[in-house]
């Protein structure tokens, strides 16, 4: 945890002498000794920290090496250097005592100290720069912007992975992807395509025209993670709380919405058998941004909740950051970049949902090219499902779901549903199966539904009819 020291940040303490000259030394030998450490501050520690023109020699080309052989610098790497300041003999005989000094301090005990102490101050440093930077944004009233600034600043120099060893590490990245936890949508023809559903740090997407019935699919997967005995967080934007909760009663209960209430002690026996937990907070829409978001989960974290899975219904009603260097469409492309930045923060898996545009709500089938607004958001997802009602499907209770791109096993596919928005049901199937033709052939064509509803309407035309004759 970064913190912050008003008496390093008002300009008393720019340099590491503010620790003395042995201290920086001991810098400098853990920049020797210690990638895992030359990795980390890399990016935050500068040359100009320390307060000598040989020491700064001696950090400058230290980083140098690294950033080029991705090695630690060794005493030989220092005296070819040395080459080009042997014009001046005084930073000459500078430099040479001074690495003397470092290497009799590479054993030293208390280096651990000395890196710990490094990165605090570097990090108070980036965070120095970002409160600086924020003067101007706050004029401006860029509130957003001011706070990206500082959070960037805190994640400078926290990273501790210095990654995967391609060469080296094979049996480890098998390994990790059978450990991989992913969560499952409940709906096995789905999760087979996911190779066993979403894994955490992923981002998915159900995408339909307007009233089809996305939140009732965003309701199903949390749904099941809840009976998976998984921490569920469905922040909503657009339906209220109750209702939203009311939604995974009749999902789990399998009881009509209108008829919820009086099965309420079926409800609390039916919920009681499960050992996941899940959270509903509404935010009206426009009103919280995704750091916001991120703000919350951390509020959420510091409780004991820590989400296995995040519902968000759905991203583009929060809160865009107002930005005239970026078109409207990169706006939405980047807010989908920080969605899956939040998965990745907060080790969960990430659902939302999102329009199709206006071609979309005549077609059978959608593709991942008629997502609303931006083609770019589909950049940072891993996993897209649509979903398509027509009004011929809503008779019948059918859809159809379709993989629209995936990143984690076949896309192009589409399955038959049934879909009851009485009380949330939806089934999948595979088309080759019994069930899955049996389904689809419920389905009709545009023409069979056509002629279905004209026969509805002379009947009831008749209908009426008769029934006027029988008044008069």
């Amino acid at each position: 945890m970064v913190v912050l020291n008003i008496q390093r940040i008002d300009g008393m303490g720019d340099t590491l002498n503010v620790y003395g000259h042995n201290f920086q030394i001991k810098v400098l030998a853990a920049l020797c000794t210690d990638k895992d450490f030359i990795s980390r501050v890399f990016d935050i520690i500068h040359p100009s920290y320390f307060d000598n023109e040989s020491l700064k020699f001696l950090s400058e080309h230290s980083l140098l090496y690294y950033k080029e052989y991705k090695k630690l610098p060794t005493l030989e790497v220092f005296k070819v250097s040395l080459n080009s300041v042997r014009e001046d003999d005084l930073l000459c005989e500078e430099i040479k005592s001074n690495l003397k000094d470092v290497w009799k301090w590479l054993d030293s005990t208390d280096l651990e100290f000395v890196k710990t102490k490094t990165i605090e101050f570097c990090q108070n440093q980036e965070l120095k720069r970002a409160i600086l930077r924020s003067v101007d944004l706050l004029k401006e009233g860029k509130y957003d912007a001011i706070k990206k600034s500082i959070d960037d600043a805190l994640k400078k120099g926290t990273v501790t992975d210095t990654g995967h060893d391609y060469i080296s590490e094979v049996d480890k990245r098998y390994e990790d992807e059978e450990q991989l936890e992913r969560i499952e949508t409940g709906w096995e023809v789905v999760d087979d395509v996911m190779s066993g559903g979403l894994p955490k740090t992923n981002l998915g997407v159900v995408m339909a025209p307007t009233g089809v019935g996305k939140s009732f699919v965003l309701c199903h997967i949390g749904a099941n993670a809840l009976k998976a005995n998984k921490t569920v967080l469905h922040i909503t934007l657009e339906l209220n709380e109750m209702y939203v909760a009311r939604r995974y009663d009749a999902i789990l209960t399998k009881h009509n919405l209108d008829d919820l209430k009086d099965h309420i002690d079926d409800i609390k026996r039916t919920i009681e058998r499960y050992e996941g937990k899940l959270l509903i907070k509404y935010f009206p829409p426009g009103t919280i941004s995704i750091d916001g978001v991120n703000g919350y989960i951390e509020r959420l974290r510091m409780l004991g909740f820590e989400p296995d899975i995040l519902i968000l219904d759905y991203a583009e009603l929060l809160k865009l950051p107002a930005n005239r260097q970026l078109r409207s469409d990169e706006i939405l492309a980047e807010l989908y970049k920080d969605l899956r930045g939040t998965a990745g923060i907060y080790n969960c898996a990430v659902w939302t949902a999102d329009q199709s545009n206006r071609s979309g709500a005549d077609k059978d089938v959608l593709e991942g090219d008629m997502i609303s607004n931006s083609f770019a958001k589909l950049f940072a997802v891993d996993f897209l499902m649509t979903l398509s009602r027509r009004p011929k499907d809503k008779v019948n209770n059918t859809a159809r779901f379709h993989i629209g791109k995936s990143r984690l096993g076949p896309d192009g596919l589409t399955f038959p549903s049934k879909f009851y928005t009485t009380n949330g049901q939806i089934e999948i199937f595979n088309e080759r199966t019994d069930k899955g033709k049996d389904v689809k052939g419920e389905m009709q064509t545009d023409d069979e539904y056509n002629r279905k509803y004209l026969s509805n309407m002379y009947e009831q035309l008749v209908k009426r009819k008769n029934n006027d004759t029988d008044i008069f």
